[in-house]
């Protein structure tokens, strides 16, 4: 019987936690609330952000062969 009541309240903070994770990314893209969106950083230089974002799409490219 405790063992029961221990997953069941495992569940509910499981639950919870991503509820609250969903919520701040929510914001985060939507600029809503939270301290920090995906807007507020320092925009970067064209070419550095193009190299690394080539860099990381060859890496997940070559991860799935």
């Amino acid at each position: 019987m405790l063992g029961r009541t221990i997953a069941f309240f495992y569940g509910i903070i499981c639950y919870l936690i991503f509820l609250v994770s969903f919520l701040y990314l929510i914001g985060f893209v939507g600029n809503i609330i939270v301290p920090k969106s995906i807007d507020s950083g320092q925009a970067g230089p064209l070419t550095k952000a193009v190299v690394i974002n080539a860099l990381l799409l060859g890496l997940f490219a070559f991860s799935i062969a």
